[in-house]
């Protein structure tokens, strides 16, 4: 088990500095305006096409009177599944105080 650990660490050491970080900076990039509908399409596609980019089986979901959701799936060999739900909140933009 250790040595699938380490091979696991390995790899992100090898390739978050440079993918990982261009992600990060994508998505930091999209604006999104949930409260005036801003970026909000633009943001599930986005998040579509980086699951898509790490072999994600992902598509955008349409949500009636409301913005869209990302479904991805990465089958493995393994007995366990493993969900992950990640909601991200935008806030609208205001004047500081």
């Amino acid at each position: 088990m250790a040595s699938a650990l380490n091979d696991i660490f390995d790899w992100i050491d090898a390739h978050w500095q440079e993918e990982g970080i261009e992600v990060l900076r994508r998505y930091c990039s999209q604006p999104g305006i949930s409260a005036q509908g801003v970026g909000m399409a633009e943001s599930a596609r986005l998040t579509e096409e980086i699951l898509a980019a790490a072999g994600f089986d992902s598509r955008v979901l349409s949500v009636e009177g409301g913005f869209p959701a990302v479904f991805g799936e990465l089958r493995g060999d393994a007995p366990y599944v493993l969900l992950f739900y990640n909601c991200l909140l935008y806030t609208s933009p205001s004047p500081r105080d």
